[in-house]
């Protein structure tokens, strides 16, 4: 979120696209989006695992974020999954995401998120 004056006024903006140069570290460009306080705006949520799956599982992050409809200045830095002594065979989609308050899933709640298999074995490699 960021607070830009035009015109003299304040105006709430949100980041849409940086274009940064390849070589140096430098921002070239940014495409603003001029938002207003309680408007919903569209926006990719990365996802964070919290916890450890059970021994000799493998845990794998299918999608690593998800799209949400959320108040443009209740933006969640991340959403949160917990993976605490799960086993192989379990699956996480999209609809099973504990979302923060006010957001609204717009990912196909079908997507899978997470999946825990069973780890291969020395002897059976």
């Amino acid at each position: 979120m960021l607070t830009i004056e035009i015109d003299g006024k304040d105006h709430l903006a949100l980041a849409k696209d940086v274009q940064r140069d390849p070589i140096r570290p430098v921002i070239e460009h940014i495409d603003l989006v001029v938002v207003r306080k309680g408007e919903k705006v569209n926006v990719d949520v990365p996802i964070h695992l919290v916890g450890v799956a059970e021994v000799e599982t493998v845990v794998s992050v299918e999608k690593n974020t998800v799209e949400l409809a959320v108040e443009a200045t209740e933006i969640p830095d991340r959403v949160e999954v917990s993976i605490e002594g799960l086993g192989a065979g379990t699956q996480i989609h999209a609809s099973d995401l504990v979302l923060p308050a006010g957001a609204e899933l717009l990912t196909d709640a079908a997507i899978l998120i997470v999946n825990i298999t069973q780890a291969i074995s020395a002897e059976e490699l």
